[in-house]
Formats: C-alpha cells, sequence, structure tokens
C-alpha cells in the first residue's frame, strides 16, 4: 500500500510540529524549503531545496511527486504557492485569488475597510 505524500512548505522550526505529526500519521512527507539546513528537512522523507515562492517549481515537484496534500503553515509567504498547487492538482486548499488577497495587506486592507 503507498503512503500518502503531503506537501510541506518550508522546513523551519516552525514546521516541526507539521512534519511530525503528519509522519505520526503515516503520511510521506516532502519539505520544499530554499535553505538545505533547516531542521525539518532532516526529518522529512524527502527535501527538495528551493524557494516556496517559486510557484512553477513547487507545482512541478508536486505533479511529479503525485503529493495527496500542501501546506504551508507558519509560513504566510508561501501560502500563495500552496493555492495555486492544491487548485493546480484538485486538492483541498483556499483560491489562489483569496491567498493572493490575504497575503498583500494593501488589497486585505481596501476590501475590509
Amino acid at each position: 500500500m503507498t503512503r500518502k505524500t503531503l506537501l510541506v512548505l518550508a522546513a523551519s522550526r516552525y514546521q516541526i510540529p507539521i512534519i511530525t505529526t503528519a509522519k505520526r500519521l503515516g503520511y510521506r512527507v516532502l519539505t520544499i524549503d530554499n535553505v538545505p539546513d533547516n531542521p525539518g528537512h532532516a526529518l522529512a522523507d524527502q527535501a527538495c531545496f528551493i524557494d516556496t515562492t517559486d510557484i512553477q517549481g513547487v507545482l512541478a515537484v508536486a505533479r511529479r511527486e503525485r503529493v495527496d496534500g500542501v501546506i504551508a503553515a507558519c509560513t504566510d509567504v508561501a501560502v500563495p504557492t500552496a493555492a495555486v498547487v492544491a487548485q493546480a492538482l484538485d486538492l483541498p486548499g483556499i483560491s489562489p485569488d483569496a491567498a493572493r488577497i490575504t497575503c498583500d495587506k494593501n488589497l486585505f486592507s481596501r476590501l475590509s475597510a
């Protein structure tokens, strides 16, 4: 039986609880972060050292690895990437428009005024 793969965008100390919980639940964890020394990479089943804001690069990895889920926890800069990946692969997630608005302070303040 093939384990489901969770793509975790970023691998700093802030993502460690996500990574360890996913592994405890039986997921294969793939981290993407452009800092090879970030501690989450060592805990993951596989690590890719690319920038989490490189939407096309992350999407290519997600497609190649056939991920079953994507999360950008504790990092707002990766939320738009997670949204695009989720939409492109028909996975649960917020829309790219919602991600863009919530991560752009100017847009968000105009809409919430």
